[in-house]
């Protein structure tokens, strides 16, 4: 088998096929890949660690996506951040950003980002009882704004607030974070904050209750108002929790359960929704206007096509990476790409339909001359 100019530059100098010498998505990069595969696979190429990862991957073929022929496996920059919304705002951060459901609906590959959080966040009781998976995220009707927020300084989203607009105002469906301090309390922050001003309100139980009661967050203690508000839904009233001051050192009256996804939960109602017979007096604050919608972002991200190993279908996968800040072989960028790598499980996660399996495999796959994968 002859060998082309660039494969055999590549043997001939030792260089690793992770560092191509063709420019990355360039034809001849594309063919350098196509030939060290069947090299490979034939087993005439000896493959380190980190090239075999490439060449067992879809790299070099194509595909169709929403009718258009695409490169599988090979992570691209983008444009536009219009493409998809969860992971990365440059002008954004450390600020909440609300983005309605139809916006997301555009971008359905956001959910599975969003999904992750939760999947999280609530995997201390064996998930969340509404949301097991992110087709979940796409089918629920009741969501109509996911707020979101970036406060470190890697692109993904680090806390998310789901909401479902109401004849009674917006109602707090589910929060979630990546798990760090600094996040958990910039959301803590956020419900504590929104749950006092008039319009907000939410069901909360365990951890959550007790936050917001010991932060003074309103209560509906009025068993006729929770009724009204969650009219059609069955629930035994309580007043004060069941369990007493183990579950409620508050000793709040409003507590109350119904059934979701077929279990029982105990919660109370907390916030200021918008019905009149609830007076003032019930909250000493002032009306504000509720947060800016849709709010716009520019800059750049990447995404990846690849075929779901399952269904066989092409599948386009966004991600935020810091990829071109740790593009680099300095001290500093280095340790950014360890650091990362540290944080995400790199060396671990091997599920090619995640984001975060492209975002720790960006450096490589743009085909810089970096030495380790992260």
């Amino acid at each position: 088998m002859g060998l082309s100019e660039g494969m055999l530059y590549h043997i001939t100098h030792a260089v690793q096929l992770d560092s191509p010498v063709y420019r990355p998505g360039s034809e001849k990069f594309f063919s350098l890949f196509r030939e060290a595969k069947a090299l490979y696979q034939a087993g005439l190429y000896e493959a380190n660690e980190d090239e075999r990862e490439i060449l067992e991957s879809d790299i070099g073929e194509w595909g169709m996506y929403m009718g258009k022929k695409v490169p599988l496996d090979f992570p691209m920059w983008s444009e536009r951040l219009d493409e998809a919304f969860a992971d990365h705002y440059p002008t954004m951060k450390g600020k909440w950003v609300e983005v309605t459901k139809a916006q997301m609906l555009s971008h359905p590959e956001v959910f599975e980002e969003i999904f992750n959080l939760i999947d999280l966040s609530y995997s201390y009781i064996g998930g969340h009882a509404n949301y097991k998976t992110p087709n979940d995220l796409i089918k629920d009707a009741d969501i109509s704004v996911f707020s979101l927020i970036n406060i470190d300084d890697e692109p993904q989203v680090d806390a998310v607030n789901l909401a479902k607009t109401t004849a009674f105002g917006r109602k707090s469906l589910a929060s979630a974070t990546d798990g760090s301090s600094s996040a958990k309390n910039v959301l803590k922050t956020r419900l504590i904050s929104k749950n006092q001003e008039k319009g907000n309100y939410a069901e909360v139980s365990d951890a959550m209750a007790k936050l917001m009661l010991r932060n003074n967050v309103p209560v509906i203690s009025d068993e006729m108002i929770v009724r009204k508000i969650l009219s059609g839904k069955s629930i035994t009233w309580y007043g004060q929790h069941p369990e007493g001051a183990a579950a409620d050192p508050t000793n709040a009256n409003g507590w109350y359960s119904r059934k979701i996804g077929g279990e029982d939960h105990v919660k109370i109602m907390v916030g200021i929704p918008n019905i009149s017979t609830l007076g003032e007096a019930k909250y000493k604050g002032r009306e504000v206007t509720l947060g800016a919608k849709g709010a716009k972002r520019s800059g750049g991200r990447a995404h990846v096509y690849v075929r779901d190993p399952k269904s066989g279908k092409v599948k386009k996968v966004s991600f935020g990476s810091g990829a071109p800040d740790a593009m680099g072989d300095s001290d500093a960028h280095r340790k950014r790409r360890k650091s990362f790598g540290n944080r995400h499980g790199c060396s671990k996660n091997k599920n090619k339909m995640s984001a975060s399996y492209w975002a720790c495999r960006a450096t490589k796959m743009f085909g810089r001359n970096i030495a380790g994968w992260w």
